[in-house]
């Protein structure tokens, strides 16, 4: 249960507060990065009229920002001007008034619930999007240390049309061998930059069966250029980029090097930025995958409303949390649906 957290504003009928919470993991969650039990994020509170919507900031430590930072980024808002500006405006503001990342996305996450819900209206409907219904989303398979954790998480993925393997250990080898005769459908590796030389980085490429195989994200460290289009010149897999590209500019810079990218509403600062990505990569003729950090349903259900518009969608993290804080998103059979009608369609629980 979330409590009433620091107060960044307060006008008659106008509330801003932040809210520090832990997402506590079921079981530890592994990837190339580290070991977690949790995840520390900051929920952005609006009331405004009788309306209250939130966003969220997911601060996994690998990331550059800390809650501090984003704090000071919240508290250094006009806020009494934001509030008053209309929707076009207040967007505008955000994207030159802070840099890409989770203090951004969970301001802008908030205020376009907050429109929507003035207006009655579903987020679907102001994003000009499809409403999220039945959107398959693929099952998350962190790290493994040992046969017997990855036949057991194998098997808990069955409903799932398609997984997303964690690569980047000493033990990639085995994973690889062991994953692709117990997972019988489609799948992507996730190597979160693990693959740190590009002879390596090819021979774990020939281990993965191409039929199968929906992308290989980040096999390469973000400052590797070159190696990564090495490999890619020599592999008719699909890579996809995750931490080489955060915002619109960055896509624009690594368009050569991929053949798909990953959006995240935490990395590239909410609605605005992730739909001008998404409208290059379709120019462009890249794919587009939609994904996350470990995030409540309140980020995953922002989430959802983009990959509506996209060739996969990594939505699954609210599977991995012992407590959830919001409802409203339901994850049934590898596919999750939004229950609320108005704004996002998830709140906080009771």
């Amino acid at each position: 249960m979330m409590d009433a957290g620091e107060s960044l504003y307060s006008e008659r009928s106008t509330r801003v507060s932040a809210i520090a919470f832990k997402l506590r993991h079921r079981e530890a969650f592994a990837i190339q990065h580290g070991s977690r039990s949790h995840t520390d994020v900051l929920f952005l509170k609006l009331e405004s009229e009788g309306i209250a919507t939130f966003g969220e900031a997911s601060l996994p430590p690998y990331l550059k920002w800390d809650a501090p930072q984003v704090m000071r980024q919240w508290r250094e808002v006009h806020w009494q001007k934001l509030l008053r500006m209309d929707m076009e405006e207040a967007l505008q503001y955000l994207r030159f008034a802070m840099p890409a990342g989770p203090a951004r996305a969970a301001l802008d996450i908030a205020l376009h619930d907050l429109y929507a819900r003035r207006k009655q209206l579903p987020l679907s409907a102001l994003l000009g999007v499809a409403r999220p219904e039945r959107l398959a989303t693929s099952f998350t398979i962190g790290i493994c240390e040992s046969e017997a954790e990855l036949a057991l998480k194998i098997n808990k993925g069955r409903a799932f049309q398609s997984a997303k393997l964690k690569l980047g250990s000493d033990r990639d080898a085995a994973s690889i061998a062991q994953f692709c005769k117990g997972w019988k459908g489609a799948f992507g590796v996730d190597v979160n930059q693990g693959w740190k030389d590009r002879d390596k980085a090819a021979f774990f490429c020939e281990q993965l069966p191409r039929d199968r195989v929906l992308y290989v994200e980040q096999p390469m460290p973000e400052e590797r250029d070159e190696d990564m289009m090495w490999l890619r010149e020599r592999f008719e897999l699909p890579f996809v980029a995750d931490e080489s590209v955060a915002e619109l500019s960055d896509l624009q810079k690594r368009l050569a090097l991929f053949d798909g990218f990953n959006i995240k509403l935490m990395k590239c600062g909410g609605f605005s930025e992730a739909m001008d990505m998404m409208k290059f990569c379709r120019d462009q003729n890249k794919r587009i995958l939609v994904g996350s950090m470990v995030e409540s349903s309140c980020g995953i259900a922002a989430g959802a409303h983009l990959a509506t518009g996209s060739d996969w969608a990594d939505l699954d993290a609210t599977l991995m949390l012992a407590e959830d804080p919001f409802e409203g998103l339901v994850v049934d059979r590898g596919c999750l649906s939004i229950k609320g009608r108005l704004g996002m369609g998830v709140k906080p629980r009771a």
